[in-house]
């Protein structure tokens, strides 16, 4: 995941199975050329978040988000680091009570400005769609249960079975729920 074109991420993924993967994380400052390690998840201390990783992002340098996926119940898989990737903590976010029992899978979110963003999920039993608004950088995150086409803050979006359309200030992005959760413009 680049930022600009020299500074950038990138992480690799060991799967083990049973919802376990390790990974290891990498970040440059000059394009790629050569690339500096800042996390193992294996390493004693470490902050990297546990569960099947399904995306990375970062809005600057410092701040970024993973998300994750288990069979947890009534939980979204959602971490935070302020340093770069170095320290990664778990964000809480609300799930609505009709979900408490669900397992919940968690695509990276999409920031569209420092402090608008959209983080879409996917309930296991797809009897209901469920995602997230954020105003303010990702400190609180607004849900909307069933609502597969709506507007919240500017932010419009549409929710199918296999594809979220967002739409914000006359641009389009797409997120195809089969294909590992990459956004695209």
């Amino acid at each position: 995941m680049f930022l600009n074109k020299n500074i950038g991420w990138k992480a690799v993924y060991h799967f083990q199975g049973m919802s376990r993967e390790d990974m290891e994380l990498y970040t440059t400052s000059d394009g790629g050329e050569t690339w500096k390690e800042i996390g193992d998840s294996l390493q004693a201390g470490s902050t990297l978040p546990s569960g099947v990783k399904s995306g990375i992002t970062f809005v600057n340098e410092k701040e970024g988000w993973i998300t994750t996926n288990a069979p947890w119940q009534g939980k979204v898989g959602l971490y935070k680091t302020m340093d770069g990737g170095v320290t990664w903590s778990e964000q809480t976010v609300t799930v609505p009570d009709e979900l408490v029992n669900s397992q919940i899978y968690a695509y990276p979110p999409l920031f569209l400005t420092k402090d608008q963003g959209i983080l879409i999920t996917r309930p296991a039993e797809n009897e209901h769609t469920l995602l997230y608004i954020t105003i303010d950088g990702g400190q609180h995150w607004k849900s909307f249960l069933d609502h597969h086409k709506d507007q919240y803050a500017g932010i419009a979006w549409t929710l199918s079975e296999s594809m979220a359309t967002v739409k914000y200030a006359e641009k389009t992005w797409t997120l195809s729920m089969q294909n590992y959760g990459k956004w695209s413009l």
